[in-house]
């Protein structure tokens, strides 16, 4: 029979080496966390997948991995590319760049000319001066550029790292997800029901933050993207990639993305385009709600907007972009279980 103080010292030799590797791990942490809850979302898929017996499990999971790489390296590469190739277009000649200032400033004055005329229906035309608004809005929209553009760049190697070790431990999550699921079984930490009801919950929030998500994204953003390709000629993976994002931000959503490309429809002078595009900002509206809802309700998440909402802004906040998934996970997770595990405690 193991002894009190043995039960003790492996308690807290477990606790010392939890503890340790976090500390050495807490670079990657974030990585790691998302690694594991996109692992727990597709755990689901892989074992539909193996029991066709058409793709055995290691193929499965190569296949996965690799299919995920080409899903969310080919958009930034394909922008990346586009970024460069207009950098390597530009004539730095005497001639290109008397050509690009004239171009800047003829643009400058159209806006000047829009924006008074805007004013002057109101009759504010005296009131306020466009040119240094125009000059000063200039000036802050250049240094932040700048700022943006040079943090960017230095995080790029950063950013790289962090998805290689993503990629890495997704793999070896879902090749242990069984072994994993088992040492928790069997370390007896709650009750068979109450572990079953734990691993249960971390499944539902890892698919409703995953697949709900991306795919309520995927639908706006072809919305905002088909819009802006009839409309108004601009970069349309640029376009895709910003709504894709601004997607995962509830109440707020995609729909601003086309509202922003509407005003710049009028201030070219294209209202057909700002029309247009007003109207495909409410279709994104409407879509957004209908189809978050659906999603959520076979996904079963618990979690109010509101909650969701804060849990995304302060898992950005703490964990970076790895955040804009774990921190709904980790929020409607407790929010499930601490109520669950309490009601059983006081049925004891």
């Amino acid at each position: 029979m193991t002894s009190d103080k043995e039960k003790i010292f492996r308690v807290l030799a477990i606790l010392v080496g939890i503890l340790g590797s976090a500390y050495v791990l807490s670079p990657f942490l974030a990585d790691i966390l998302l690694a594991g809850v996109v692992a727990y979302a597709l755990n689901p898929w892989i074992h539909k997948i193996t029991k066709t017996r058409w793709c055995r499990h290691s193929l499965c999971l190569y296949g996965l991995t690799f299919g995920l790489f080409l899903i969310i390296s080919i958009p930034f590469l394909g922008a990346i590319s586009k970024i460069y190739g207009k950098l390597l277009a530009i004539d730095l000649t005497d001639d290109g760049k008397k050509a690009i200032l004239t171009g800047w400033q003829e643009q400058r004055k159209h806006v000047i000319d829009t924006i008074t005329h805007f004013f002057s229906q109101f009759g504010l035309r005296s009131t306020v001066n466009i040119d240094a608004m125009m000059t000063d809005a200039t000036q802050k929209l250049l240094g932040a550029g700048f700022r943006l553009s040079t943090y960017i760049v230095t995080q790029i190697p950063d950013v790289l790292f962090s998805f290689v070790v993503f990629l890495v431990m997704l793999f070896l999550f879902m090749r242990h997800a069984g072994w994993m699921e088992r040492t928790f079984r069997s370390a007896e930490l709650l009750n068979s029901e109450e572990t079953t009801n734990v691993i249960t919950v971390l499944k539902e929030t890892s698919y409703s933050s995953i697949f709900s998500s991306i795919l309520t994204g995927m639908i706006q953003s072809t919305i905002v993207t088909t819009g802006a390709a009839i409309f108004l000629e601009v970069d349309l993976g640029l376009v895709f990639i910003v709504t894709f994002i601004c997607s995962f931000i509830p109440v707020i959503g995609a729909a601003p993305i086309a509202f922003t490309l509407a005003i710049y429809g009028w201030i070219i002078e294209d209202t057909t385009a700002g029309i247009g595009l007003v109207i495909v900002g409410i279709v994104a509206g409407i879509a957004d709600n209908i189809a978050r809802v659906y999603m959520l309700k076979i996904a079963k998440d618990k979690l109010h907007p509101f909650w969701s909402l804060l849990a995304i802004i302060g898992g950005i906040m703490v964990l970076g972009l790895p955040g804009l998934f774990l921190g709904p996970v980790i929020v409607s997770a407790t929010m499930q279980i601490a109520p669950m595990l309490l009601n059983s405690q006081s049925k004891r």
